[in-house]
């Protein structure tokens, strides 16, 4: 068992970060295992694919009623992210309960939030 206790990470990366070394962040030393993905459902389906069984690997997987997201569109695409959270979330994954926040109706999220 790695001195963290977790034994694996994905990142998740807006692409304002992707291009930055978090992985030698000193946060991440106790991890045996760190990588990215794309986007969760892209990361979701992959597992999927593989057969992945969360209560298998000694971890619980995602937990669907903990989603979150916070978008923050271009003035241009406030209606397509108003669409997104409003139908498309839930579609992503079915039965998950998202909870978030959309900058264009909302605030602008405090640096805890993000």
């Amino acid at each position: 068992m790695p001195s963290s206790g977790i034994e694996s990470l994905v990142l998740l990366l807006d692409s304002k970060l992707e291009s930055l070394p978090l992985e030698s962040l000193k946060v991440f030393s106790g991890i045996p295992v760190l990588c990215r993905d794309f986007n969760l459902h892209m990361y979701m389906q992959r597992l999927k694919a593989l057969g992945h069984q969360a209560e298998l690997h000694n971890n619980k997987g995602v937990a669907k009623e903990t989603m979150s997201y916070i978008v923050d569109p271009p003035k241009s695409l406030e209606p397509q992210a108003k669409a997104l959270v409003e139908t498309e979330l839930a579609k992503m994954q079915p039965g998950c309960t998202w909870s978030g926040i959309l900058t264009s109706t909302e605030h602008t999220p405090s640096v805890g939030e993000w």
